[in-house]
């Protein structure tokens, strides 16, 4: 089993790829808006330096949201353009899952809630426990009061948190170590778990601030 995945929800843009249940190679960009013109690039270095080519894949697997609008139509077309073209399956995995695994995951009792900023002051939030089962679905969450929302959320159960915001309103212990943003490697693995969806339908929360126009109709 090769899975191709591909993670565009933030900031970073990476590709990885994932032999049996192991990362064998991951690349990314942290440049924002780039994702666009930087993907393919990625894509085509990750291959070759791999010996990998496109039919060789298995399957694709790209996180869904939430996060950027624009990132995120970005990643779920090459996906489904791979996927498509190459006569390989698709399946989707929610970014928020693919941050809070993104430097292991939650072990024990303990949850991980994972943050990415959402913009207009609010975060996208959501938790998971071992099992990769959803503790919280995923919500929009604004930054006033956040640290009092969080703990109502978990409810006293013991937590971390993944993600680079909220940082300077939440205790320093609360987060787990260089887990800032999702990524394609744990998008890769997280494909065999209970998390990853049927299909690839992007989760966006809420309306996007910019619309795309109608298409003009000739007559």
């Amino acid at each position: 089993m090769l899975t191709l995945a591909i993670e565009t929800s933030s900031p970073r843009g990476s590709v990885a790829l994932c032999a049996d249940g192991k990362v064998i190679a991951e690349r990314h960009h942290q440049r924002a808006d780039a994702h666009a013109e930087a993907l393919l690039p990625l894509l085509d270095e990750l291959l070759r330096d791999a010996g990998i080519r496109r039919f060789d894949l298995t399957r694709i697997a790209v996180g869904v949201g939430p996060g950027s609008f624009t990132g995120l139509r970005v990643g779920i077309a090459l996906a489904q353009g791979l996927a498509t073209g190459l006569g390989k399956p698709a399946l989707g995995v929610p970014s928020l899952a693919s941050l809070a695994w993104s430097k292991g995951g939650p072990v024990g009792p303990e949850l991980v809630g994972a943050l990415l900023d959402a913009r207009r002051g609010e975060l996208f939030f959501s938790a998971f426990d071992a099992s990769h089962r959803v503790v919280v679905e995923p919500v929009l969450v604004p930054v006033e009061g956040l640290r009092e929302q969080l703990e109502t959320y978990m409810a006293g159960r013991p937590f971390r948190l993944a993600g680079n915001v909220g940082r300077d309103r939440l205790p320093a212990d609360w987060f787990l170590a260089e887990a800032e943003f999702p990524t394609a490697s744990a998008t890769a693995l997280l494909a065999d778990s209970a998390l990853a969806l049927a299909d690839t339908t992007p989760l966006y929360l809420r309306e996007p601030e910019l619309k795309l126009a109608p298409p003009v109709v000739v007559s």
